[in-house]
């Protein structure tokens, strides 16, 4: 039951980061096919994982501005909604947090089932 839970966490997690991409992606008039900004998202959580920096800050940035400029999309405006997009996937990261401890029973009460 955890692993499904953890599952739909992960996937309610991937849609809102995608989601508030693609509407930063839209405020600044970045157009880029939504199939195309999905690789690009899913290269981005992946690079994130890798071990060379904290959190993949900065990483993500220079991946993001180099797949978008593969697109087309000139670097300031790649960079500027990634600027923007990190602050908002931190904040869906952060509710999703505290949704998850708040619903999460206590130690004790898993040993008693």
């Amino acid at each position: 039951m955890r692993l499904l839970a953890s599952f739909l966490f992960s996937m309610v997690f991937q849609i809102a980061t995608s989601l508030s991409y693609l509407i930063v992606n839209l405020v600044l008039d970045i157009n880029v096919s939504f199939a195309d900004y999905v690789v690009c998202l899913a290269v981005l959580q992946v690079g994130s994982l890798l071990p060379l920096s904290v959190a993949g800050i900065g990483l993500k940035e220079v991946s993001f501005i180099t797949l978008l400029g593969m697109l087309g999309v000139p670097s300031e405006k790649s960079y500027t909604a990634v600027l923007i997009g990190y602050p908002v996937t931190l904040l869906n990261a952060i509710a999703g947090f505290v949704l998850f401890t708040r619903h999460r029973r206590p130690a004790a009460e898993h040993s008693r089932h």
